[in-house]
């Protein structure tokens, strides 16, 4: 029998992040479109902390710890990350104060091992970023997803001694199924293979446990340019997870369990 998290699941957004996408009275949704909402039905505590939407990781993960902090008080946790906010969780757990209340960590799309794209971005619009840097903007969240940044952001990177870590990645078969992404798509595949239109396969299923992939692009997987039919489908994978996350605490939480290989392998997602 299934059973819903007792304790706050933490989503993380990726760049370009915010609470509520709009202007005035009219919203096209958060960053994690519908899923939130959807999530809270279950009867389960969602927490989206909103953070810099293009600075880097230290930057970002303060914002982040104090936002938990604030709604979550010392209470354990789940955290869930898409994109770059899978890199933000990592950092928050490499703090011992953080370490010890995290009990899953699950990563969706994230380029744990760089993105060739950041590469090319830097190439392609090294204009449009000293101007904005000009202005005052911070895009070290841009940088620091490069391959050779990336590595040397983590090096030395510990996960929690008790957290379940693991990452899922998307495999759109056999494009992205938005169509601008479909080019991008084609970039990244030629120095990187498989991706999900912005994120290598190889990339998000470099740390953690690795979860079978969802069949939806960077964008779709927090249901962004879907179809109704996939939009339902983005949605069933999200309950799915969280659905996991409960039974991963009764795990945690009882007496005499140890680490094991068992105890990803046994909860992998299908």
């Amino acid at each position: 029998m299934s059973r819903n998290p007792q304790f706050p699941v933490v989503f993380c957004h990726g760049l370009f992040g915010t609470c509520r996408y709009g202007i005035g009275p009219l919203s096209a949704g958060d960053y994690f479109r519908g899923i939130r909402l959807e999530i809270a039905r279950l009867g389960v505590k969602i927490v989206t902390p909103r953070v810099h939407p293009t600075a880097g990781a230290y930057r970002r993960v303060w914002m982040l710890a104090q936002r938990i902090e604030a709604e979550c008080g010392d209470s354990p946790i789940h955290l869930v990350g898409h994109s770059m906010g899978g890199i933000d969780m990592r950092l928050l757990a490499n703090d011992p104060a953080w370490a010890c209340r995290i009990i899953s960590m699950t990563s969706i799309g994230t380029p744990h091992l760089g993105t060739s794209l950041a590469d090319i971005a830097a190439n392609r619009l090294g204009l449009l970023f000293r101007g904005m840097e000009l202005a005052g903007w911070s895009i070290d969240g841009f940088r620091q997803v490069s391959p050779d940044h990336m590595h040397a952001l983590t090096a030395n990177w510990a996960d929690p001694p008790l957290a379940v870590c693991r990452s899922i990645a998307g495999n759109p078969d056999p494009y992205p199924g938005f169509v601008a992404l479909r080019p991008i798509y084609r970039m990244v595949y030629e120095f990187d293979g498989p991706n999900d239109g912005m994120v290598p396969m190889e990339s998000a299923l470099g740390w953690g446990h690795p979860l079978p992939p969802w069949p939806f692009d960077h964008l779709q997987q927090i249901n962004w340019m879907t179809s109704r039919q996939t939009s339902r489908a983005v949605i069933q994978q999200y309950v799915k997870l969280i659905r996991d996350l409960g039974e991963i605490e009764l795990r945690w939480f009882r007496p005499g369990l140890a680490e094991s290989e068992d105890t990803n392998s046994e909860l992998a997602l299908v």
